[in-house]
């Protein structure tokens, strides 16, 4: 049956799942990719990342941070909200964008699982890939929470900003994660259900043994003239 088998739809959506988070790990300042995109025509765009942030000069090179496990979106972008709380928390929050990676190497995990499992293997590939989900779905949470704000103050002070290719990933992700967790489940009874299939298939074309037909031997009948 093989990797291409019927029952490893939900594996090969982990694969894609697992590609798209991976994408959003490896965001600003290792790549392009970013969770927030703010437009500036003289000083450049700025992309925020899972690590940090660059700065993208139209003609020159980029100009990023140092990668680290938190940064401070507001000296950034030399803004700073009313409320001083609201500020620490911004700043603060960041660190749990290492969610990012661990959603990656989670689901990294239940695709390993799922595509090495027969049968009841794919259960724990399941399981392991709601768990996926779920962090995925915090993550996404913890995107918002920290970059909706930061937009919205934007938006406030006249700039441009859009959301960033990282968070779609996120989003996409967290619902190619979901139905990969219910098709691996669910696969359970598929590899059966085709192995059963390829069993009955092969009993239906074991070769028969050649039957001799007795050679019959002409009969003569003599009539009287």
């Amino acid at each position: 049956m093989g990797f291409l088998g019927f029952h490893h739809l939900g594996t090969f959506l982990l694969l894609i799942s697992f590609g798209l988070l991976l994408a959003t790990t490896l965001s600003a300042p290792v790549t392009r990719i970013g969770l927030l995109k703010v437009f500036s025509p003289t000083e450049g765009d700025l992309v925020f990342g899972v690590f940090g942030y660059c700065q993208i000069i139209s003609g020159a090179d980029d100009v990023c941070s140092k990668a680290s496990m938190s940064y401070s979106i507001t000296d950034a972008l030399n803004i700073a909200y009313s409320n001083t709380f609201i500020n620490l928390s911004i700043n603060k929050a960041t660190y749990g964008l290492i969610l990012h990676p661990i959603s990656a190497g989670v689901t990294l995990l239940a695709f390993i699982i799922a595509a090495l499992s027969h049968r009841f293997g794919f259960v724990f590939a399941a399981v392991i890939a709601a768990v996926a989900w779920l962090l995925t779905i915090v993550t996404l949470a913890l995107d918002l929470a920290i970059f909706l704000p930061t937009r919205n103050k934007i938006i406030d002070a006249g700039g441009s900003v859009s959301y960033g290719v990282g968070i779609y990933c996120t989003l996409a992700a967290a619902v190619v994660l979901f139905l990969g967790a219910i098709c691996t489940f669910f696969a359970l009874f598929t590899d059966r259900k085709e192995k059963r299939r390829a069993k009955g298939a092969v009993y239906s074309f074991v070769p028969q043994p050649a039957v001799v037909m007795p050679q019959m031997q002409p009969s003569y009948s003599y009539g009287k003239y």
